[in-house]
């Protein structure tokens, strides 16, 4: 429920105040690791029940990942209901917010907050990979649970908890600022400060442990150099490389060439590139020389190997040999003397205009 409220179009200083304390509020939520607190977890989703008019679950069961929780909501036949759930909380009056201060409000609360949201995207893609190139099988489950293509269902019927912190947060700032009454969402707030995902069915509920490591660089992104930057207790986790989700092969270095041209994210081909370096580039994929010591690798993404494009718009790859090893220039130098110019000028290596990370 909401109410109509006079246009905000300024935030004072009690408001920023009141946006402050929810965000500190929230902060290390997302990045939480450790045994999750079982007992207040498990009263969290009695209360989100409860709020949502539902009669509590019968049985939780806990699962160690949330790849382990997915194959075990995969055996229950019961209806999903985390949108009953996930609606309780209420909104303000949108027409209000968006004309005035939704941005000021969500770069103080939200922003500060999407760390959770990264890594939950990359969880769920990480599963859904999984799901969908494992025989179903193999995977312990029976005939009669959900097929592979209805994985899509299993992923959103999922409340990622810790993970969608930003999200009741952020209706937490609006409740404080006086934008809504409705009653608060505690009993998700409570099972995201104390567990990790959860799934809500008809007579029970699947919850999953928190992470056991969790590794962030300087920006606050997931990344790590020699493992899973995300792990959970089974061991199910996912290599990230500077906030792009990446194969195993990368992270430790066994990299082919034919897996570089088969790799169907530019932005994961580009990462490879860079990581194992450009001599490696040169000696395992097929290159064409455009001149003295001027040789071109073109892009999967842009020739006809027929690999789909990612967000990062791929280029060909324009390499000048050097004493110090190729050095990336742009695809547009005319021959060597340019793209050495081009090398003293910049003082650093060529790098796509799109954000890779």
């Amino acid at each position: 429920m909401s109410k109509k409220v006079p246009r905000l179009t300024k935030l004072s200083a009690e408001h920023c105040a009141i946006l402050s304390d929810v965000r500190e509020k929230w902060l290390h939520v997302p990045d939480a690791t450790g045994p999750a607190a079982r007992e207040q977890a498990e009263a969290g989703v009695a209360d989100a029940y409860r709020l949502a008019g539902l009669p509590e679950p019968d049985r939780i069961e806990w699962a160690d990942s949330p790849m382990a929780a997915t194959i075990a909501v995969a055996r229950h036949r019961e209806d999903n209901v985390s949108r009953e759930i996930k609606a309780v909380g209420g909104w303000p009056e949108w027409g209000d917010l968006w004309e005035t201060t939704w941005w000021q409000i969500s770069e103080q609360v939200k922003t500060p907050l999407r760390t959770g949201e990264r890594i939950g995207g990359m969880l769920k893609d990480e599963v859904y990979e999984l799901l969908t190139t494992t025989r179903w099988k193999d995977l312990g489950l029976p005939k009669k649970a959900h097929r592979p293509s209805e994985v899509g269902m299993l992923q959103d019927g999922a409340i990622l908890g810790q993970h969608d912190v930003a999200r009741l947060a952020m209706q937490e700032a609006f409740r404080g600022l006086g934008l809504i009454d409705a009653p608060p969402a505690d009993g998700l707030a409570r099972v995201a400060r104390s567990a990790g995902w959860w799934w809500p069915l008809r007579g029970a509920a699947v919850l999953t442990e928190r992470p056991v490591e969790l590794h962030l660089d300087v920006y606050g992104q997931p990344h790590h150099a020699y493992g899973p930057a995300v792990i959970y207790p089974d061991g199910f986790g996912v290599h990230v490389w500077r906030g792009s989700r990446v194969p195993e092969h990368v992270i430790t270095g066994q990299v082919t060439g034919t897996q570089w041209l088969a790799e169907p994210r530019g932005q994961v081909r580009l990462i490879i590139a860079e990581r194992m370096g450009y001599q490696w580039l040169l000696d395992q994929v097929p290159k064409i020389r455009m001149g003295a010591r001027l040789w071109c690798v073109t892009d999967p993404g842009s020739s006809g190997y027929g690999v789909s494009r990612s967000w990062v718009m791929p280029e060909d790859i324009w390499l000048l040999e050097t004493q110090d090893g190729p050095r990336r220039v742009p695809p547009d130098v005319k021959n060597a003397k340019a793209a050495a110019e081009w090398l003293r000028r910049s003082g650093k290596d060529y790098r796509p205009p799109t954000p890779s990370y």
